[in-house]
């Protein structure tokens, strides 16, 4: 019910409701810099990504992965907004 209420608010201001795939994307696994992902507990709250050395908050970080792949722009996804589930 919270969905549909965001996906119609969103759609009466104009704008596009996307679905982010989380169990392929994985949010807060995934580097947005690099899109490598390394599995974390939810007590670690910083991400540190040991490929490219990005640091951010763990919620910064998984947020900047959904924009990035909604825009079809994060690393190693071949993402596509064309290809994106809008519901």
């Amino acid at each position: 019910m919270l969905k549909s209420t965001i996906k119609y608010k969103v759609e009466q201001i104009g704008g596009v409701f996307v679905e982010v795939p989380t169990k392929k994307v994985k949010p807060s696994q995934t580097c947005p810099p690099c899109g490598y992902q390394h599995k974390k507990t939810l007590d670690i709250r910083v991400h540190e990504c040991g490929v490219c050395g990005y640091v951010q908050d763990r919620d910064v970080a998984a947020a900047e992965v959904m924009l990035y792949w909604s825009k079809g722009t994060l690393p190693g996804f071949g993402t596509s907004r064309a290809n994106a589930p809008l519901r």
